[in-house]
């Protein structure tokens, strides 16, 4: 990029046209704009050098360019040249000027460099604080999925094993339904299931507040080995039940509507249930 200089000097035109760099003197302040703002449009110049004397006359304009635009960078000259050259001689002026010009542009380019890391390190620290909102949203989100799908499968598990443990018992109650009747059959032809028997028809007759009217239900074997005699003891009538109740008794007030069910299979079944 070119170093440009406008100045109200035409010696100091003169010094930099010699050390090589572009330079212009203007004295009209509508000149001295319509220059800046072409410069300032031009991508080719980096660097532009002003006067202390042109600065003062269009400081605000000057200010807000340096503020609005990167490029050019804008170095003041804050001395008038005539108040050194009379010492200096022509070489010490252009070597005195560039060191000048390069360390101020020097100190514009490490702070623009600064103010470009800067932006560069928030930027990125933005884009991490981003990614790492995104990921942990993101694993959040498989979390739930991951929980719910979990959860489904318990759920899934517990109503297979309920299944699983309502099938086995009652498997359990069957096997254990079918021992206890082969059980009762064998009790019901043993000398004291008559006792049992009985003390059962003596319990339910109890019960009942009318004893009049009252019917003895028996199985068909109880009817054969028990009939005579409970008809007598009792003085009630003998009726025949299904032999699927094994044994026991059904004491029946029909009148009243009463059926007290003591059959060896109905207290089975409400043991079992």
């Amino acid at each position: 990029m070119k170093i440009y200089c406008i100045t109200d000097n035409q010696e100091l035109e003169v010094g930099l046209k010699l050390s090589g760099c572009e330079a212009i003197t203007l004295k009209e302040k509508i000149e001295i704009e319509k220059k800046i703002n072409e410069i300032t449009k031009d991508a080719n110049i980096g660097v532009l050098v002003i006067s202390k004397s042109i600065y003062t006359e269009l400081k605000e304009k000057i200010d807000k360019i340096r503020i609005s635009h990167k490029l050019p960078l804008i170095t003041i000259i804050w001395c008038e040249m005539w108040e050194v050259w009379s010492w200096m001689n022509l070489e010490e002026k252009l070597i005195d000027f560039n060191n000048s010009v390069e360390e101020m542009s020097n100190k514009d380019y490490l702070q623009i460099k600064q103010e470009v890391e800067d932006e560069i390190s928030n930027s990125i620290i933005q884009e991490i604080a981003k990614y790492e909102k995104k990921k942990e949203i993101n694993y959040n989100k498989n979390m739930q999925n991951i929980e719910k799908e979990c959860n489904k499968k318990i759920y899934n598990f517990e109503i297979e094993c309920k299944k699983k443990i309502i099938e086995e018992e009652k498997k359990i109650k069957k096997e254990i339904k079918e021992k206890c009747i082969d059980k009762l059959k064998e009790f019901v032809n043993q000398d004291q299931y008559k006792i049992f028997l009985k003390n059962n028809i003596q319990n339910s007759f109890e019960k009942l507040e009318n004893k009049n009217s009252i019917d003895i239900y028996l199985t068909k074997n109880d009817i054969s080995k028990f009939g005579d005699e409970f008809r007598t003891t009792f003085g009630s009538r003998i009726i025949e039940m299904p032999d699927d109740n094994i044994g026991g008794c059904i004491v029946a007030n029909e009148s009243q509507g009463i059926f007290i069910d003591n059959t060896l299979m109905n207290t089975l079944n409400e043991i079992l249930i």
